[in-house]
């Protein structure tokens, strides 16, 4: 488990990252051109695939387009959101909320049932992402 200041490291530089990457899919990089490694290197979608297009949706106000791109771009779209707005609370407040957040997260991530739902969930996502794509 990382200790406090390194988990607000690792939460506030993927934020900011994320953050980054939304500018640079709408600005810098053609349509239609894949940055997906995964993508580029065997020809089919990675289970992730659409969660770019699904955050900027959402961000839109676009709920249905971005859940038919990926479900994913939920939960990304939340820490996007909920990782900013806690680190001015706490900052504010001087109180340590995110990271009593992120200890939480990792306290249920780390039940192997809830880990289990989580990786059945993303194989039938990626599954899904699979069958869209072969045209079926």
């Amino acid at each position: 488990m990382l200790k406090k200041k390194g988990a607000y490291l690792f939460l506030l530089t993927a934020c900011i990252g994320g953050f980054l990457w939304l500018f640079l899919s709408q600005t810098l990089i053609p349509d239609g051109f894949s940055v997906c490694f995964f993508k580029n290197l065997w020809g089919i979608p990675c289970p992730a695939c659409g969660t770019t297009h699904g955050v900027e949706a959402l961000f839109n106000g676009d709920i249905s387009t971005a859940f038919g791109l990926n479900p994913n771009s939920f939960i990304v779209a939340a820490c996007l959101v909920y990782v900013p707005l806690c680190s001015l609370y706490d900052v504010l407040r001087k109180d340590d909320l995110l990271y009593r957040s992120f200890v939480f997260f990792c306290r249920i991530i780390d039940k192997p049932a809830v880990l289990m739902a989580f990786l059945i969930m993303e194989a039938l996502i990626w599954g899904f992402k699979l069958w869209s794509f072969s045209g079926a």
